[in-house]
C-alpha cells in the first residue's frame, strides 16, 4: 500500500477512535444539572477516562513486544465501542458513568499507541519519522472532531446520542484498522525478560526526567480538555450576546484544532533549534497563558477565546 494512502487511513482510525475522547466534556454542562453533580464529582467523571488510559498504556504497549500490535488494537477498539454504547444505554449517575469512562480510556489507550508502534515497525527512516509526525498530529484533530460532533449530536437529540456517535466511531475504527494497519513486530521468543518489568525505566534518570515533564504537560492539556466546554459556557453566561454566532462547543473545537499547526511548527523549530530550549520556552509560556485564561474569565468573551486558542 502506498505510504500516503496508509498514513491517511491510519490517521482516520485515530480520529474515529477519538470520537469518545471529548464526549463527557461536550455534555458536562448538561450532566451537571441532570445528575446533580458537584464540581468534584464532575472532575472524577472527567478524570475516569484518563485513569483507564494511564493504567492501560504501560501494560498494552509492553505486551506489543509479545503480541502483534494490530491484535491489541482490535481488542481495545472493541472495548471502546462497548464502553461508549454502555454509557449511552445504561449510565444514569456518577458511578456508572465513571465505570464506562474508565473502559473508554482503556479503549483509546489500547488503540492510539499500539497503532503508532505498528506504523513505526512497518517503516524505516525517514518514512518512520514522517509517519509518526502525521499520525500524532491528528490527535488534536480527533479531539476537535469529538467535541464538535458529539456536542452537536447532544444538542440535536440529547446527550446519550453523543455516546452513540462515539460508539459508531470506535466500530468504524475497528473495521478500518483491521483492514489496513500493519501487524507490527514482536520480540523474538525466549528473551528471558519479564513482560511487565519496569525497573529499567525507573533506573533511567533521563527517561524519568522526560516522564515527569510529560506528566506536568498532560496535567495541563487534559485538565483543559475536560473543562473547556463548561468553562466557555460559564464565560459566555457572563457576557450574553457576545458569542458572535459561535457556541461554546464550536469554540472548544477551534481550541483543539489550534494544536495541529502548533504541534507541527514546534516540532520543526525543535529540530532546528534544539528540543530542550524549545520545550522549556513553550512550557513556561503555556503555564502563563493557562493561568491567564482562568483569571480573564470576566474579560470580553473574544479575549477569553483568544487566550484559550
Amino acid at each position: 500500500m502506498p505510504f500516503a494512502v496508509l498514513i491517511t487511513l491510519a490517521c482516520a482510525t485515530l480520529v474515529l477512535n477519538l470520537m469518545s475522547f471529548m464526549t463527557v466534556a461536550a455534555v458536562l454542562p448538561t450532566l451537571f444539572s441532570e445528575w446533580h453533580l458537584s464540581s468534584t464529582e464532575a472532575g472524577w467523571l472527567g478524570g475516569a477516562f484518563f485513569t483507564g488510559y494511564v493504567l492501560s498504556v504501560p501494560v498494552m504497549m509492553t505486551l506489543t513486544d509479545r503480541i502483534a500490535s494490530k491484535r491489541i488494537y482490535i481488542f481495545a477498539a472493541a472495548v471502546g465501542a462497548l464502553a461508549s454504547a454502555g454509557f449511552a444505554a445504561f449510565a444514569d449517575g456518577l458511578w456508572s458513568g465513571i465505570a464506562f469512562r474508565f473502559l473508554n480510556g482503556i479503549g483509546v489507550g489500547g488503540t492510539y499507541m499500539p497503532a503508532l508502534k505498528a506504523l513505526a515497525d512497518h517503516f524505516e527512516e525517514p518514512r518512520r519519522s514522517q509517519a509518526t509526525t502525521y499520525y500524532t498530529s491528528m490527535f488534536a484533530v480527533g479531539t476537535a472532531v469529538s467535541v464538535l460532533a458529539c456536542g452537536e449530536a447532544a444538542a440535536a437529540w440529547g446527550w446519550r446520542w453523543a455516546f452513540v456517535l462515539a460508539a459508531a466511531g470506535s466500530v468504524a475504527a475497528l473495521a478500518l484498522g483491521w483492514a489496513v494497519l500493519p501487524p507490527g513486530r514482536t520480540a523474538p521468543a525466549g528473551t528471558g525478560r519479564p513482560a511487565l518489568d519496569f525497573r529499567p525505566v525507573f533506573r533511567n534518570r533521563a527517561a524519568m526526567a522526560n516522564i515527569t515533564a510529560y506528566f506536568g504537560h498532560t496535567w495541563e492539556v487534559f485538565a483543559g480538555r475536560v473543562w473547556i466546554v463548561t468553562f466557555l459556557v460559564f464565560a459566555a453566561s457572563i457576557h450574553p450576546g457576545e458569542t458572535y454566532g459561535m457556541s461554546p462547543v464550536m469554540l472548544a473545537a477551534l481550541v483543539a484544532l489550534a494544536g495541529v499547526p502548533a504541534s507541527m511548527a514546534a516540532g520543526e523549530i525543535a529540530r532546528r533549534r534544539g528540543r530542550r530550549s524549545v520545550l522549556l520556552t513553550v512550557m513556561v509560556v503555556s503555564a502563563v497563558v493557562s493561568a491567564s485564561v482562568g483569571l480573564a474569565v470576566a474579560a470580553p468573551l473574544w479575549g477569553v477565546a483568544t487566550l484559550a486558542v
